[in-house]
């Protein structure tokens, strides 16, 4: 992540600066195919929504983290072998659609190689061994990217009832569908992986599906969170996934820096918000730009120069997640956005 709504706006950013940029005519066929670069651009974390069953799904891996370079993977792995099947084929309706995917697709990788060190440096171990600690960590992950999304609307002057590309991607089913087989058949030539991939694939985007269209409920973020208190907390790590619901104490203070500690180097980066979303759209375009001339016949390798196979973790080649252990951790305390005490668990 960030979520759904943050890499949908930045997918249309990224067309806005191709547009301005010199690529008209990449921006134009985007534009074409909205609701599929927005599908692209939140199906990288499809497999997140993994809902698997014991004995009958015993060839499935936990294939959302080679995506996301969660052990030093080279993330650029499926994206060339999409690019090699769409290179020099007919610019019909079904092969534009599919590249439009990947665009939406490396607009997110974008977002979160650039996003995703600031974030882990705040909220701490995601794959913390400790369970108490690892779920204190994705519930603050959660939280942070549940207030970016706000946020961000708010930059752009809108807010979650008035913003519903969701419903857009959701009629465009048949199109999903198509890409994510595209998309699954890719993953598994790429990474010779044996097993049925589509079937996984699908199945975690109907529970996508289903779930994002209750993350903006108050009502069912209220629930959950009752639920929460009722488990002593249990559940925080999920409350965090739906919107707050109680917008009034967004955390602005979270949003207001000038630099931060990278989780894994140490090393102190000097940026803002605003000057991670701008890297992220200069690197989103160039991405989207080497994409299209590989497509039109360039050498799929050269998506590495740009992509280098980092990290949408933590920003790195080759380096596991686990590596992060700096951090400097916003209070859960400051951001909880929902009724009772931080987390559900009375202090």
């Amino acid at each position: 992540m960030p979520k759904e709504l943050t890499h949908i706006l930045f997918a249309d950013e990224l067309t806005g600066r191709l547009a301005r940029g010199g690529r008209a005519d990449l921006g134009q066929l985007l534009r074409y195919n909205r609701p599929t670069l927005h599908f692209g651009s939140i199906a990288t974390d499809t497999l997140y929504y993994e809902v698997t069953f014991p004995i009958v799904d015993r060839d499935y891996a936990h294939w959302g983290e080679i995506v996301h370079g969660g052990q030093g993977e080279d993330t650029g792995t499926p994206i060339r072998e999409m690019l090699r099947r769409l290179q020099n084929q007919p610019a019909d309706a079904e092969s534009d659609a599919r590249f439009a995917f990947v665009c939406g697709f490396l607009s997110h990788m974008a977002l979160d190689i650039v996003f995703h060190p600031w974030i882990y440096a705040v909220t701490g171990p995601y794959y913390d061994a400790d369970p108490v600690r690892q779920a204190d960590s994705q519930m603050c992950h959660r939280l942070v990217e549940s207030w970016l999304d706000l946020a961000m609307l708010g930059d752009q002057r809108t807010t979650l009832r008035d913003f519903d590309p969701m419903t857009a991607i959701r009629r465009n089913r048949r199109t999903n569908l198509d890409c994510l087989d595209f998309f699954a058949d890719s993953f598994a030539e790429a990474w010779r992986i044996h097993a049925d991939v589509g079937r996984y694939f699908r199945r975690f985007y109907a529970v996508q599906m289903l779930l994002t269209r209750l993350f903006p409920v108050p009502a069912a973020a209220i629930a959950v969170a009752a639920v929460n208190r009722l488990l002593k907390g249990r559940l925080r790590a999920f409350t965090a996934l739906f919107y707050p619901a109680l917008p009034e104490y967004m955390p602005k203070e979270l949003f207001d820096f000038d630099s931060f500690r990278h989780p894994v180097t140490g090393e102190r980066i000097a940026s803002s918000l605003h000057g991670l979303w701008d890297e992220a759209g200069e690197f989103g375009a160039l991405l989207l730009a080497t994409a299209s001339d590989i497509r039109a016949g360039g050498d799929p390798a050269s998506l590495d120069t740009v992509l280098q196979g980092r990290s949408l973790n933590i920003g790195l080649s080759g380096t596991p997640s686990d590596r992060a252990v700096h951090f400097d951790l916003y209070a859960v305390d400051r951001m909880w956005g929902y009724p009772g005490p931080a987390a559900g668990i009375a202090r």
